[in-house]
Parts: C-alpha cells; structure tokens; sequence
C-alpha cells in the first residue's frame, strides 16, 4: 500500500502541516500522508477525475499505481443524516473516511484499528474491491473531509478510478469556502482630543460554507485610553457578548447569512493628536478559505481635533416651556430664566475653542434675554443666566424665544417656548349698581328721546371689554361693545322712545369677563290732554273759609301796624 504526496489546492493556496494517519485496513501502519490533492465539488460529490500522477512510495507486498487518492470537502448546512458510497472499479481497494473539519484531526490508530468514535471509517477489513459505505446518522452543520485512501494487491493493475454517491437528510451546502467580510466605522471623520468615540463593527458570512469558531479581532490604538464594547448577533451569528480592551474573539460563528454586531466606545486621551486609526479584522476557521480576503478587514480613520468648543446645557432644556413667575394683577410683571451650564468642556483656547449663546425676545409682552453667554475651553461660563420679565394681561402669552449658540464658528439654533400666565383681574363697578332700576324721564308719545347713562369703572392696570345685549323696544342702547381704559371709566347710553301712551319696562345685559350686569329699565309716555278735576260744593265752601281766613289775618297785622 502507499500514500500519496501533493498539494492541498485551497482557493487561497493554504498548506497544512503532514499528518500520519493508520487507516484500518492499511497494511503499512503509521505511513505519513502529506497534504493531500483539495478537491471541492461543492454539493455534487461524485465523479472519478483523475487529480495527478504522484511519487511512488512502494510499501512491501503493493505496487503503486497510477490512481491518486483523493479529498474531498463536504459542506453540511443543515444537521442530519449523511451515507457516502465509494465504489471502485477495476480491481483495487479501498478505504474511506469522514472526518471532522479540522483537517485529520482524528487521530490515527495501529494496523486494522478504526480512527476515534469522531470520525466515520468506511474500510472493508479485507483486500477487496467491493463498495465501502461511511455513514453518519446525525451529522451537525459545519465543514468536513472525505478521504478515499486507494490500494491493490501486487499483480493487481488497476487505473484506480471510482464512483461515489450520497444521500441522507442532511443539506449540503455549495461549497466549503465562505466569504467573510468586515466592516467598522464610528460615523464621522474627526473626534475631538479627550473626546469619545464610538465604533460600530459588523462581521457577516455570504457562504456558502458556515463558520464555526472564527475570529473577530481589533486591537484599538495608543490614543483610546479605555473600550468597553458590546456584541450581539443576527440571523444565527454568536459572539461574545462584552468586554474591555482590544477585541480578540475566537468564538464566533456565522451561518450563511448570520452577522455578530460589536458596539465599541473609546475614550480618547486629552494629549492627542494627528489621526486616530484602527482596524478590525475577520478570520475563518482553519480549513475554510475565505475566496475574496480582500474584505476580511476594515479600517477607520479620524482627524484628531485639539481646539474644540464646549457643549452647552440649559435648564429648562431647548423647546421646552420658560415659565414666568412673580406677577400676579394684569399689568404686573412676571420674571423668567433660563440657566446656562457646561455639558462637556471643551479643549484648546481662541475662537475655535469657544461657544457663545445670545438670544432674541420676540417682542411684547416679553422683555430683556439680552445677555450673552460664553465659555473658552475648558474654562468656566460668563455671563448670563439668560433672563428676563413679561407684563402679565389679561389671557396667557406663548411666543418663541430664539438663541444662537455659536460653536467655533458652527452656529446651533436653539429655540425655548416663553409662557407668560394671565394676571388676576379686580372687579368692574358701575354707576348705578347692577340690580339697580334705571327710570328715564317721562315723554310724550312720539316725542322727543329720553337717555340716561349707565357708568363703568375699571381699577386695572389693563382695558377690559364690555359687552352688551341690545333691550326690547321702546328701549335702546349703544354702543353695546365697548373698552374701559385701564384706571379710566367709560358708558354706554340707555334711550326710551314710545308712540304710544303707558308704562314700560325693559333690561340692560352686559358682561365684562367673567363678571355680569344687569339694569332694570323703567319708561313712560304721557298723554298731552289730562282733563283739569270739577270742583265741588264742599271744595267750593272750603275756598271761602281761607278766603275768609287770610283776609281776617291781613287786617291783624294792620291794626298793629
């Protein structure tokens, strides 16, 4: 019997290291194999290509031959059963094995022994040329070697060819090669000196072989003075799930489709400079090429900035309500604030090391946040708070505060809702109170207009509206609408015209805020012809007695006189 002597054809052109294997039916035990011809047939198994002629390596009691033996790789995709039938023509044996992935990683045994229980042996025990079957019953997704180790007896020519066929339920990927890539990046092209940085790295298998146990690596420069990261997969991707420090992780495993995701956060030290450079990298598993390498790495490149402006926070926080306190009757003031702190100093001094904010009021009822507020470096704020009042009127005031916070030269817009309350208000009063009748003189029917006014009076510091509701004819009212200035007084005029004879009646409405009036009017039209009463015999004899009377008196007084 002899073993054979070539190349292991991997499409990224790998040699292995010689391994000495003992098949069970090898009658030259111990015989080293060098690697051994790579042939990948992707899910078709089969065929009898002859791969090349090799060196003779007589061992006593066999010829060699022309025949070569040969490897295949077999991709599992899917876990389940697996049978392979080798079937040699002419008159030669044959023996045949399937390995696990790690190329002849099961060990060998003495003459006529089996290899480990990880293995399946399709060897016959004798010298004969009948069909050898290796058959495995649960077979788990990953990559594996099928080995056909070929002799004969001497005088026993043959051109070695064979057949080979499979079956089972287990799904046979395309190919054992799988085409990892990497990609990272941190989203922006410069960071700032003791800044912070975060990197997103991404390892996903195109296939068609899967990986188990491959490497993500990255080793993070001098300038990240600490990393935490994190990992998660997708689509069946496994990795760790965190660490610190460099990434280094032989764990991974990636079906086809399957991506692990590494969220990584450096710290960058406060005495750097230049550019801040790194790399990730993804590697297979020994045994599995990768056919396009070229993507097994990615890079991240940044400026490092050293004159960096600070960040500003505020309270309230942008697009949120300023509310204004203090106040309290319409016309009084309100009083509001904005505070101003630094959220991350920045670094380096002069213009691009410095952040301004100023603000423009939007106008009445709203008043002052004209300060400016500044910070170089990592230097402590000037300036401000942002402050300023509001006259406090009759209904609640929202108007928009815009401030320009100027960062080395980029300028943020930063906007804040200023809510000045309504003010409390004092009651109207009116002359005469409300409940109060109001008589207009008496006319003649069709005559002249009679008025009187109806007086209010507003102690505020603010006009108020008054509203009135017109009365029924023959009253009248106007205006009906109508302002009472602040501190003033103002009226509305109450008007009776009838055409005809009686007494009337009417009421004034009106309404001032939530306050309510309400006048009682009373009218009246007289007839002009209003007979003169005739007077009577007692009446008559009554006007003789003081006739009588007063010209007695007058008498008196002259007599005195």
């Amino acid at each position: 019997m002899f073993k054979k002597t070539a190349l292991l054809l991997l499409s990224a052109a790998i040699f292995l290291p010689s391994v000495a294997i003992a098949d069970g039916n090898d009658a030259c035990p111990g015989a080293v194999i060098f690697p051994l011809p790579f042939n990948d047939t992707g899910t078709t198994i089969g065929g009898n290509s002859t791969i090349s002629t090799h060196a003779t390596n007589v061992c006593t009691g066999y010829t060699a031959v022309a025949g070569p033996d040969k490897i295949y790789r077999i991709v599992v995709a899917t876990a389940g059963s697996l049978t392979i039938t080798v079937t040699p023509s002419g008159g030669y044996d044959a023996s045949v094995y399937l390995l696990n992935d790690a190329l002849f990683a099961c060990p060998g045994g003495t003459a006529n022994a089996a290899p480990a229980a990880s293995c399946v042996d399709g060897a016959d025990g004798a010298l004969a040329n009948g069909a050898e079957t290796v058959t495995a019953a649960a077979l788990p997704a990953g990559n594996y070697s099928f080995y056909v180790d070929s002799f004969y007896a001497t005088g026993t020519l043959s051109a070695g060819a064979f057949t080979l066929a499979a079956s089972g339920t287990a799904v046979l990927g395309s190919g054992t090669s799988a085409d990892t890539s990497i990609t990272k990046t941190d989203g922006v092209a410069s960071v700032p000196a003791g800044g912070t940085t975060t990197y997103t790295i991404v390892a996903s298998n195109a296939g068609p072989g899967v990986i188990t146990d491959g490497t993500v690596a990255d080793t993070f420069p001098a300038a990240c003075t600490s990393v935490a990261w994190t990992c998660a997969g997708a689509a069946g991707g496994v990795c760790a799930a965190n660490g610190s420090g460099n990434i280094n992780d032989a764990t991974v495993d990636l079906p086809v489709g399957g991506s692990v995701t590494y969220t990584a956060t450096c710290n960058i030290s406060g005495a750097a400079s230049g550019s801040l450079v790194n790399t990730a990298t993804v590697a297979n598993q020994a045994g599995t090429p990768d056919p396009t390498p070229g993507n097994n790495s990615a890079t991240d490149t940044d400026t490092i900035t050293t004159n960096v402006p600070p960040v500003f926070a505020y309270a309230p926080t942008p697009t949120s309500a300023v509310n204004f306190t203090g106040g309290g009757a319409v016309g009084s003031t309100g009083n509001g604030s904005i505070a101003v702190s630094i959220q991350t100093a920045g670094i380096g001094t002069g213009a691009a090391s410095t952040t301004t904010t100023t603000c423009t009021p939007p106008g009445a009822p709203f008043a002052g946040f004209g300060q400016s507020v500044t910070a170089e470096g990592a230097g402590a704020i000037s300036g401000g708070p942002l402050t300023g009042t509001c006259t406090l009127g009759v209904a609640q005031v929202v108007a928009t505060l815009t401030c320009s916070e100027n960062q080395g030269g980029t300028p943020v817009s930063r906007t804040f809702e200023l809510t000045c309350p309504a003010g409390s208000l004092a009651p109207l009063t009116s002359t005469p109170a409300t409940g109060a009748t109001v008589t207009l003189p008496s006319q003649l029917p069709g005559g002249a207009t009679t008025t009187a006014l109806i007086n209010f009076q507003n102690p505020n510091a603010a006009p108020i509206d008054v509203t009135c509701t017109a009365p029924a004819a023959p009253f009248s009212a106007a205006p009906l609408l109508f302002t009472v200035p602040a501190n003033g007084s103002a009226s509305t005029t109450v008007s009776f015209n009838s055409a005809t004879v009686g007494s009337f009646t009417g009421t004034l409405d009106c309404t001032a805020g939530n306050q309510n009036f309400s006048f009682n009017l009373a009218g009246s039209a007289l007839s002009p012809d209003v007979p003169v009463p005739a007077i009577g015999d007692a009446m008559r004899n009554l006007l003789v007695l003081l006739t009588l009377a007063l010209g007695g008196l007058a008498l008196g007084f002259r007599r005195r006189a």
